[in-house]
């Protein structure tokens, strides 16, 4: 298998594209939007999937389901262990998110937490890892925008809104507290998180269910907003070679007007806000540097509720929705037990 990055044509950014509004549209209906055969569209996205440049992932509300809150974490290292410190936090089984950047720290991680392992995992794990000099830890408040909701142009806009289901929402704001989950719907979660378009047999072996059973938990954990299904692909592979992390302080009045304004923003795949001394932080993917200078100075610089920006650039992303990343090759692990 070549190490060579993959060239992706259009045809192949119209089915990711539509791979990131349903993951689990079938081929045909796939095919049947983008005006192609159900074989082509069949042939090219299982091509990708084997050659691990596409995974397709079921992501879990881990506050929804009662699996941990989710913090970020800016990590300083000695430059000798800053290799292996990264892939010792991307070992984590709570780790989420963990990219080597250059700026102000050496690793941003996301990383989720039960509140009664906080202790335990900061003071205990985190902190003994080798190499690692300091730690900044900042729980996330809300998200403006997370990784599920962001997608390519492509396909054109009234041929998405074919492809979008109506019932699920993805930005549906959900009452705090965890949902009780039943046996069979906690093994369905683990077996999406690594293969999001599993189908309803291997769902129904996983979780010792009838296969109609199955469509039926798949479809309730949805609807409900416990899972979301998409495409997770590297940026680079669509033309997005330059990954940025922003760090905003932002003035409290202004935190909520910033956030709604920024996330409307397609560079913008994440948005949070945050506890610490920056208020909001964003993950933006641009194809170039100078499409990323005009964005801080004609975005970002637009707003004068901005006080400060802090700007990492991403060198290596080591793992990101639960999904391990090898350059361009990526391999889904899901919610790891210890």
């Amino acid at each position: 298998m070549s190490d060579r990055m993959p060239v992706l044509d259009e045809l192949d950014r119209r089915i990711v594209a539509a791979l990131q509004i349903d993951g689990r549209a079938s081929w045909g209906r796939i095919a049947r939007v983008l005006g192609e055969t159900e074989r082509t569209v069949a042939r090219r996205a299982t091509r990708l999937l084997r050659e691990r440049h596409l995974a397709i992932v079921g992501i879990v509300h881990y506050q929804r389901v009662g699996w941990g809150e989710p913090y970020l974490l800016r990590v300083q290292c000695e430059p000798a262990g800053l290799r292996d410190a990264a892939r010792q936090l991307a070992e984590l089984p709570q780790a989420r998110w963990v990219a080597v950047v250059h700026g102000s720290s050496d690793c941003f991680v996301e990383i989720d937490i039960r509140q009664d392992d906080l202790t335990s995992a900061l003071l205990d794990r985190l902190a003994k890892i080798p190499g690692i000099v300091s730690l900044r830890t900042h729980a996330i408040l809300r998200y403006f925008r997370s990784v599920h909701e962001w997608r390519l142009d492509v396909p054109a806009e009234p041929q998405a809104a074919e492809l979008v289901r109506p019932d699920l929402d993805l930005t549906a704001e959900f009452e705090p507290g965890p949902v009780r989950l039943a046996p069979d719907e906690t093994a369905i979660l683990d077996l999406l998180a690594v293969d999001g378009r599993a189908s309803n047999d291997q769902i129904a072996a996983a979780a010792d269910i009838s296969a109609s059973t199955a469509w039926r938990r798949v479809e309730s954990l949805r609807k409900r907003g416990l899972v979301f299904i998409r495409a997770d692909i590297e940026p680079a592979l669509l033309g997005l070679a330059v990954e940025s992390l922003l760090w905003l302080r932002v003035a409290p009045g202004s935190l909520a007007a910033v956030g709604e304004s920024l996330a409307a923003h397609r560079e913008v795949r994440y948005l949070v806000a945050t506890t610490g001394d920056f208020q909001l932080v964003a993950n933006v993917v641009l194809p170039h540097r100078a499409a990323l200078y005009r964005f801080l100075t004609e975005v970002v610089g637009a707003h004068e509720g901005i006080e400060q920006v802090d700007v990492s650039m991403n060198v290596a992303a080591l793992k990101r929705a639960f999904v391990r990343r090898d350059g361009m090759r990526l391999t889904p692990v899901g919610r790891q037990r210890r």
